[in-house]
């Protein structure tokens, strides 16, 4: 048998070609993937800042003598939790104006 007549000649290099063209897609979804990843850890610690913060604010306000209009105490405690818990990005928050 002939190993020659079972060799097509058009599909030489046809993986070849098929592998350029699909590497930079293939590596297109994994930055995206490392993105998106990056993306939902840093939201999940900073919802957890964001927590523990809010509960030291309330144990402030509950443990002083302070009013809705005045509460310097919670807001310092709040203020602490934030500053641990995010460390550098802490500056980072402090110039935003947030609405509930």
């Amino acid at each position: 048998m002939n190993r020659k007549k079972w060799k097509i000649p058009e599909q030489r290099g046809a993986l070849l070609v098929l592998t350029a063209l699909l590497l930079p897609v293939f590596f297109a979804c994994a930055g995206v993937a490392v993105d998106l990843g990056s993306m939902y850890a840093h939201k999940s610690n900073l919802q957890n800042a964001v927590d523990a913060a809010a509960l030291a604010g309330a144990a402030g306000y509950i443990a002083g003598e302070e009013t809705v209009e005045n509460h310097p105490g919670a807001n310092t405690m709040s203020d602490e939790y934030l500053k641990a818990d995010l460390g550098k990005g802490y500056q980072n928050l402090i110039d935003k104006d947030f609405q509930a």
